[in-house]
């Protein structure tokens, strides 16, 4: 049984202050990818250990390519991205195409030409890889329920590497193992247990969910706070809720409008450039070549 403590606001007051004047807090800054997020009254904090954040969008909305994004622009922290619907290559592919500004398609064939008994560390394509991409991680095993996902974090992972990620991302809660006769129960029991394990194994945890579209909706248009697939659980457990949505006119622009936010205001809306070639997602203010 897990040994159960009781903390007193002085207690609470001692952790807090070591934890804010900490001098390199475990904390993922969601601005490093999209600046505009850190600004204003409306600012999302820095997610810390034992949060959870959700990524709500339609199907082929981007919402794989935003989660690898968060998982390059979290560097240094180490992080495990949890891939339930792709195969590690192609993940591997997309990845490579982010970090190097180049199409999948151009990834795949710079590595055709390269012999396979060829070192890796001999390419210099592969040092500009690893450089932005050596702290992440990728499980892609296509079934996983929680229990695997805690021994992941807690023991197949330092095996491997020597310690804990601190970021963790799955992709998608809805292909996840869970508990229940129906599909509303299963989302809704893994929604509650990822927040207990991002609280238990003192991590940060990102997801992703598709989205309901009732019969009378159209394909695209706004994401809303209620708007998550099979269950109301996602938007209860989430301390960061995501909206993801495309313009109808420009498939090329992407929206990033924040549903929920614990630690601040929400209702901010991002608008994105999405580069379905080389699988980035920039503030359209940035610009992209």
């Amino acid at each position: 049984m897990t040994e159960l403590t009781i903390k007193t606001m002085y207690d609470l007051d001692f952790e807090y202050t070591e934890f804010v004047n900490a001098e390199h807090p475990v904390s993922l800054d969601l601005s490093k990818w999209l600046p505009s997020l850190g600004i204003g009254r409306d600012a999302v904090r820095p997610l810390v250990p034992g949060e959870l954040a959700f990524i709500l969008g339609d199907t082929g909305t981007g919402k794989t390519s935003c989660l690898q994004n968060i998982a390059m622009y979290a560097n240094p922290l180490p992080t495990l991205m949890c891939e339930l619907e792709l195969p590690g290559t192609l993940c591997f592919e997309r990845f490579a195409a982010m970090a190097l500004g180049a199409q999948c398609r151009d990834v795949e064939r710079q590595y055709k030409m390269r012999p396979a008994y060829v070192r890796l560390e001999a390419e210099e394509y592969v040092k500009d890889i690893i450089s932005k991409l050596g702290h992440v991680a990728v499980c892609d095993h296509s079934r996983l329920d929680e229990y695997a996902l805690e021994s992941l974090i807690m023991k197949h992972y330092p095996e491997k590497l020597g310690h804990q990620p601190a970021v963790v991302i799955v992709d998608y809660i809805g292909l996840m193992e869970s508990k229940g006769a129906k599909r509303y129960e299963r989302v809704s029991r893994a929604a509650e247990e990822l927040k207990r394990t991002a609280k238990n194994t003192n991590t940060i945890m990102i997801c992703a969910s598709q989205i309901h579209r009732g019969q009378d909706d159209d394909e695209g248009g706004e994401v809303f706070l209620h708007s998550a697939k099979d269950s109301g659980s996602i938007e209860n457990s989430a301390g960061l809720l995501l909206g993801l949505w495309r313009d109808d006119d420009d498939k090329r622009k992407l929206y990033v409008k924040v549903l929920k936010n614990t630690k601040g205001e929400g209702g901010k809306v991002v608008t994105c450039n999405f580069d379905g070639a080389r699988m980035t997602i920039t503030e359209m203010a940035r610009g992209v070549e």
